[in-house]
């Protein structure tokens, strides 16, 4: 079901692209962000548990959102620029 939600938002962002509309990127962007959150926050409930591991996962998953962020940022000012 994750890989059905996510190939259907990067199908959201490919039909934005191909009509060049801007708020439809837009929107597969932010429910892009908000499944990656959401997976972030389930994985961390999952290790609720263990005190080991869950600030190695808190440091090592807020790298990898900062990352993220910064990569997601690039791309779609991307998008929005081959669309003007």
């Amino acid at each position: 079901m994750n890989i059905f939600f996510i190939l259907f938002i990067l199908t959201v962002i490919g039909y934005g692209t191909l009509i060049k509309s801007s708020s439809i990127i837009n929107l597969g962007i932010t429910f892009f962000i908000l499944d990656v959150i959401s997976r972030y926050i389930g994985f961390m409930m999952d290790l609720y548990g263990y005190k080991f591991l869950l600030p190695i996962v808190f440091i090592t998953g807020g790298i990898l959102l900062i990352g993220g962020g910064w990569l997601i940022a690039r791309w779609r000012k991307k998008l929005l620029g081959e669309i003007k």
